[in-house]
Order: C-alpha cells, then sequence, then structure tokens
C-alpha cells in the first residue's frame, strides 16, 4: 500500500461518515446512524499468506475482525488468505463471498461486510498489470482489480459501491499500469452507473507526493465527476 486507503463520495446520495482502520486493540464504539447517513470502513488488512505479507497476518486477522463491528458498510483489500478468520467475529448480516475461481496465485481480495443489501457483486480484473515472483510488486500474482455492487440502503435508496485495489509499485510499468487501471475504471463508472450515486472506496496506491501519481487521482476526480 503506497498511500492511506481513502473512500470518495463520486456523487451525492447519502451522508458517509469516513473512518480509516488502524487495527487498535479496542473496538471502536459503535455509531448510531442519524437519518440519512451511516458509517463506512475501507480496510487493506495485509492478507497475503504469512511470509509474504509485509505484515503478520496470522496475529492481525483475528484482532481485525471483531474491530469491523464499529462500522455499517466495510469494504476490504487483501482480503486473501485468511477469509474465514477475518469474517469470523463479524456480525453483519450482509456479506460478500470471495472469487470461486482464480488463475493466478490469489484472488482479486476485494470483499465487503454489511447492514445493508448489498445486492449482486460485479468483480472486474484490470485490463493491466506489472510483476511476478521476481519483478515489480508482484501485482500480476493477482488478480487485482474493482468490484461494484448496487446496495440498498432504506426504501428507495440505492447507491452504486465501487471497492478497489490499484496497481502497486513505483517503477515505470507501474505507472504506465496503474494509469491505464484508472481509466479502466472511470469509463466503466460513466457506462454503468451514470447519473447515479455513486461511492468509491479503494486502496488506491497513489502517493499524493508522487509526480506521476498526481495526475492520475486529479483526472479520475475531474472525469469522474
Amino acid at each position: 500500500m503506497r498511500w492511506l486507503s481513502s473512500v470518495t463520495l463520486v456523487a451525492l446520495g447519502a451522508a458517509l461518515v469516513a473512518c480509516g482502520g488502524t487495527g487498535e486493540a479496542e473496538a471502536p464504539e459503535p455509531l448510531k446512524p442519524q437519518k440519512g447517513e451511516f458509517t463506512a470502513l475501507t480496510y487493506n488488512v495485509a492478507g497475503l499468506p504469512q511470509g509474504l505479507s509485509g505484515s503478520n497476518p496470522e496475529t492481525n486477522i483475528p484482532l481485525i475482525s471483531p474491530l469491523l463491528n464499529g462500522y455499517e458498510l466495510v469494504l476490504l483489500q487483501e482480503d486473501f488468505a485468511y477469509h474465514e478468520q477475518l469474517f469470523a467475529a463479524a456480525k453483519h448480516p450482509y456479506r460478500s463471498v470471495p472469487k470461486e475461481y482464480h488463475v493466478k496465485l490469489v484472488d482479486d481480495g476485494l470483499n465487503r461486510l454489511s447492514e445493508f443489501p448489498i445486492g449482486e457483486l460485479t468483480r472486474v480484473q484490470w485490463v493491466q498489470c506489472f510483476g511476478d515472483a521476481n519483478s515489480g510488486a508482484s501485482d500480476c500474482l493477482a488478480e487485482k482489480g474493482f468490484s461494484l455492487a448496487r446496495m440498498t440502503f432504506g426504501e428507495g435508496v440505492t447507491i452504486d459501491v465501487y471497492n478497489h485495489h490499484g496497481e502497486a509499485g513505483n517503477g515505470a510499468k507501474d505507472d504506465v499500469a496503474r494509469r491505464a487501471g484508472y481509466e479502466q475504471l472511470v469509463t466503466f463508472i460513466h457506462e454503468h452507473s451514470a447519473g447515479r450515486a455513486v461511492i468509491v472506496a479503494r486502496d488506491p496506491n497513489l502517493n499524493i507526493d508522487d509526480v506521476e501519481d498526481v495526475p492520475i487521482l486529479k483526472k479520475f476526480k475531474a472525469e469522474a465527476g
């Protein structure tokens, strides 16, 4: 992860309180939603297999699981090898099912938990990636990309909720793949969510101090509206 995960309100449909996850020892107090509001968390849980992950997932994932109950909508990235442990203590009635089949080392790692009906979940893989076990950030070993679900937050209130994990790595080929991914995502949003309320949650892998990344983020925000 090259930058703090974030939630972007692309189009206003309902007020959103976005909270960053830190994996602290105690779960936050559940927030009582006011009319037209809900709490949301986007969180890269670093769930690659132990030894491949830069974190310590065998210890951390069981600690993260109960903390997720403090939020009504949870968008996860890198939910790869420890999905059952991650969802074990979660009490959300609606939960996504991991991608059943994948041809790479791991699937897309994009899952969600919710107090609201999720609906049909669409998963899309990036058109471009760079890096294997010996190069880049090894992005081509995972089926990274984005997911979309048209979620119901109240009677007559639906929002298109996207979750994505951007191309990682700091090289020129990573920049090319990352740029292509954001162009693919904004095109998909226009094709499938035009005129609708949209939330985009993500681990963007964009660094606000990187001269290659800043134009990508600005272009995405402008074109997504």
